[in-house]
């Protein structure tokens, strides 16, 4: 009998042990619990950070390439703008050296066939043919190129002496510069058009 009682005074001291052992554990393990609550609750301190970071990292990214492709339509709007410009250069020419072989090839295209033609039907569409201001250049540009050809036609019929001559030439050259104005602001147009947001007041 005292040995049955020895025994169960040893297993209940063990189980006491292995209850005390139990409890240090849970409390332990409430400790680390919340340890890494306070790491987990860091970590999203920190992501949150790092997630505005790329978020401010995307936008200038963005902005930067929105700008880069802006100067690129900007440039390429110019070139056309000025190959136009040298277009109605050559027709000028002409008033003054109505010989002029060079002069006379240059402005015998059509306004398919010249440059700002060519442009417009391949790269030009690519790029801006999204655009209401593409289509709308089509028309202005045929109108230079048809009243260059009638002005160039004109010349060699002897201007020089004959005012009735005289008023026509002014009055195409004048009908080409007016269309050629146009053509200017349509291409302008189009580079707005496809950029919108690089012309709102800052």
């Amino acid at each position: 009998m005292r040995k049955l009682a020895e025994n169960t005074k040893n297993a209940s001291e063990s189980i006491g042990k292995v209850m005390q052992m139990l409890q240090g554990e849970a409390a332990r393990m409430l400790e680390d619990s919340e340890e890494m609550h306070e790491i987990a609750n860091s970590s999203q301190g920190v992501i949150g950070k790092l997630e505005k970071k790329f978020g401010h990292f995307y936008e200038s990214a963005v902005t930067t390439l929105s700008g880069a492709r802006y100067a690129q339509d900007l440039s390429f709007a110019s070139l056309v703008k000025v190959d136009h410009v040298i277009y109605k250069q050559r027709a000028y020419v002409l008033i003054g050296d109505a010989e002029n072989e060079d002069s006379k090839r240059a402005v015998c295209v059509d306004h398919q066939n010249c440059r700002l033609g060519k442009w417009y039907a391949g790269e030009g569409k690519e790029m801006f043919g999204d655009t209401g201001a593409y289509r709308s250049l089509f028309e202005p540009h045929r109108k230079v190129h048809d009243n260059v050809r009638q002005v160039v036609q004109q010349v060699g019929q002897g201007w020089e002496r004959n005012p009735e001559l005289q008023d026509r030439i002014f009055a195409g050259l004048q009908a080409t510069e007016d269309s050629s104005l146009e053509v200017m602001q349509a291409v302008d147009r189009m580079v707005a058009d496809k950029h919108p947001h690089m012309l709102r007041p800052a």
